[in-house]
């Protein structure tokens, strides 16, 4: 929305292209882009490795919205995810909370490229031993029984509350007989709409989307395209949003 509403302000069209379409190979998806004159595009978050769509970026302005490292060539705009999760520790402190316990995915720590999860570990170096919660790791979001894996870290380790992305775990506790927020607290580094009532970060996914827009313009006007070795990386912090998942104790 953000990408959309500073495109109109400007002037510009959006047009969104599905690249991982079925039957959708690289070289016909380049073809298309170039036939219909897209010279700027955006990319948000691409899950694999930007040789594997087998298009020849070099013909694209391009803006990337947060990335692995291997994307670190083109232009990036992206949520900084260790100080979003340095805002929400210290505001959970301040609520009271002193036993927090973090509960992410493989594919999750990976998009946030593990900063996320850096940034808890080193919040457990700075709290008593008693009040240590370790990481709740899934590797396979599908995997049968991890809500059961999931309430069995909660009654072993006894947190008083859980940051998690997870829209899911309000519901695991619920049928655990965990009320939310009274027993424990829930809190979300990244607050989505499936998650609009919960206490945590909004990552201002908005602001993002509108530097991307002019990320694109800047390097169409400089004609810069494809990789280089000088793109600019423009990170952007997020806000708390008290919602109604973690009390004030």
């Amino acid at each position: 929305r953000g990408a959309l509403d500073q495109a109109k302000n400007l002037g510009i069209r959006i047009e969104p292209i599905w690249i991982m379409e079925p039957g959708m190979k690289g070289s016909r998806m380049e073809n298309i882009l170039i036939h219909r004159g897209i010279q700027g595009l955006i990319f948000p978050t691409p899950r694999h490795g930007l040789d594997t769509y087998g298009i020849n970026w070099d013909h694209f302005a391009m803006t990337i919205l947060s990335g692995r490292p291997e994307t670190d060539k083109f232009t990036k705009v992206d949520v900084d995810f260790y100080a979003n999760t340095e805002l929400l520790l210290e505001k959970l402190i301040e609520f009271g909370y002193r036993k927090i316990g973090l509960a992410i995915s493989d594919h999750l720590d990976w998009a946030s490229e593990r900063k996320v999860h850096a940034r808890f570990v080193y919040h457990n170096t700075l709290v008593p031993e008693d009040n240590r919660v370790p990481v709740f790791e899934e590797k396979d979001l599908e995997h049968d029984g991890r809500p059961e894996r999931f309430i069995n870290w909660v009654k072993t380790y006894q947190p008083d509350c859980i940051v998690t992305f997870w829209k899911e775990a309000f519901d695991w506790l619920k049928s655990a007989n965990y009320e939310v927020p009274k027993d424990i607290g829930l809190a979300s580094y990244n607050v989505t709409e499936e998650t609009f009532d919960w206490s945590g970060i909004r990552t201002n996914q908005a602001r993002a989307g509108a530097i991307a827009i002019n990320s694109v313009l800047s390097n169409l006007a400089r004609f810069e395209y494809g990789p280089g070795k000088h793109h600019a990386r423009t990170v952007i912090k997020g806000f708390w949003a008290p919602g109604s998942t973690v009390v004030k104790q």
